[in-house]
């Protein structure tokens, strides 16, 4: 009875062997000279390969060792086999699998950086190539463009910058200064087979610099303050062409201005990033919801790349209230007591005032605010004769020139901080000046958003006999 030798014959993994699976691979490199090895307690060893003989060699010293060729076995798994075999004829056999791949995988056919521009890292990404054996890892090299090259277009004076990089997934990150940049990416299937690489993929753009911040159009912008509650700012043409990745620079070109926007109360009118215009308008609900106040527009530049500029600011101060009486507008009237005649005038609300003088004047001060008019239109009612919608130019010629208005300030205040009216009643012997003015004061003042005052103011006229004071 034959005894089989023992232990029985061991075989090394072969080949390459993948750190990751563990797998024995016949690839392109070794496929004409592989080395087969092992234990064995025998005279001779056998080595078949997917059942076909290959080789016999000896097993000095409990270990046996050959090469041969794998050029005729076909692709894909295989089966090795040692026969050990003693010299009275017996014999027991070891067995180890493995994989023949010795074909080159393709590089990956689509491979492109996004987002492109960038100011973060550069990022490219590319669909896994097809592979018998699977994908082991990539193999790339990194390039820098001529500026003259179109993001996304053909890398043109490609220069070899940073030397050789490895992926085990098919993408690639790495910060890169302001430029363009390309990449060739090699593959490497589990058989450890380099294919070749690939054409440079399309221009990628880093760029990590801010753009020039919005200068303000004054021109186009809602003056303040106004009494509009939508204003518009408005903004000068950036300096770089709203356009993406102007041939010719490593700057990624403008792509919108943001624009919000605060109230008094708060944030309003986030606004968007704004393209295709150079201003942008406060959407009504802000005001409606916040009412009167400053609002701030903040205004920065953001490039195709999504860098951001400093930020600009606009304050527009909104007012859609006019000037009334006991806020901005006060009332006065002089009775001009002269030449021993006392008058007097008085008034119960500081907007109606009455008289005995037959000589008044009746002044209105409004501050800062404007003249409505250059030519304001009030009302005389006099005790005999029609009610004349008048204008103050015209007052003379109803009064035998006693009658007129002036326009300079009277209190000592500059004249820049207010606009000022006043209405003169001289002396008209034989006839006097009973009756009543009143003035609209929205014929006469406006503040500086624009605003009309509010409400009209009179002076009540009646002439009695003057108290005369002896040796005054």
């Amino acid at each position: 009875m034959r005894k089989p030798p023992s232990p029985a014959p061991t075989i090394n993994p072969f080949g390459y062997v993948n750190p990751n699976n563990g797998i024995s691979y016949v690839n392109s490199a070794n496929v004409a000279s592989v080395t087969f090895s092992g234990a064995c307690s025998g005279a001779t060893v056998r080595l078949y390969v997917n059942g076909i003989y290959v080789i016999t060699t000896g097993c000095p010293s409990g270990a046996w060792s050959t090469t041969a060729s794998m050029v005729t076995i076909p692709e894909g798994d295989i089966t090795v086999q040692v026969y050990d075999t003693d010299l009275a004829g017996n014999f027991s056999v070891g067995t180890r699998t493995g994989v023949k791949d010795t074909i080159f995988p393709a590089a990956p056919a689509d491979a492109a950086c996004s987002p492109n521009p960038t100011s973060q890292s550069m990022e490219a990404s590319w669909t896994a190539p097809s592979d018998a054996s699977g994908i082991l890892q990539y193999q790339g090299q990194t390039y820098t463009c001529a500026a003259a090259s179109p993001v996304n277009g053909t890398c043109s004076s490609p220069v070899l910058a940073g030397g050789s990089w490895i992926r085990t997934t098919p993408d690639f990150s790495s910060y890169s200064g302001d430029g363009k940049y390309s990449l060739t990416i090699k593959t490497v299937d589990n058989a450890n087979n380099t294919g070749s690489a690939s054409a440079l993929i399309p221009t990628c753009l880093s760029d990590h610099t801010s753009p020039t911040a919005p200068v303000i159009n004054l021109g186009g912008s809602t003056a303040t303050p106004t009494n509009s509650p939508t204003p518009t700012v408005a903004w000068q043409p950036p300096s770089d062409p709203p356009t993406p990745w102007r041939e010719g620079t490593v700057a990624s070109g403008v792509n919108c201005v943001n624009v919000s926007a605060t109230g008094p109360e708060g944030s309003c009118g986030l606004g968007a990033c704004v393209t295709g215009t150079n201003q942008w308008t406060l959407p009504a609900a802000c005001h409606t919801a916040q009412g009167d106040g400053n609002y701030t527009f903040s205004l920065q530049t953001r490039d195709y790349a999504g860098n951001l500029s400093g930020t600009t600011q606009r304050v527009v101060a909104i007012d859609t209230t006019g000037p009334s009486v006991g806020n901005e507008i006060t009332i006065t009237t002089d009775p001009r007591s002269s030449g021993g005649r006392i008058y007097t005038a008085s008034t119960e609300n500081q907007i109606d005032w009455v008289t005995n003088s037959n000589w008044p004047r009746y002044s209105a001060n409004c501050f800062n605010c404007e003249f409505a008019s250059a030519d304001p239109q009030v009302i005389w009612d006099p005790q005999i004769g029609p009610s004349q919608d008048i204008n103050c130019n015209a007052l003379p010629s109803i009064s035998n020139d006693t009658m007129y208005c002036t326009y300079n300030c009277l209190d000592g205040i500059p004249d820049p901080l207010k606009a000022c009216l006043n209405v003169y009643f001289d002396n008209w012997p034989n006839f006097g000046h009973n009756g009543v003015l009143t003035v609209p004061l929205s014929n006469v003042f406006k503040d500086t958003a624009g605003n009309p005052a509010t409400g009209s103011s009179t002076l009540d006229i009646y002439n009695e006999p003057p108290v005369i004071t002896i040796g005054g």
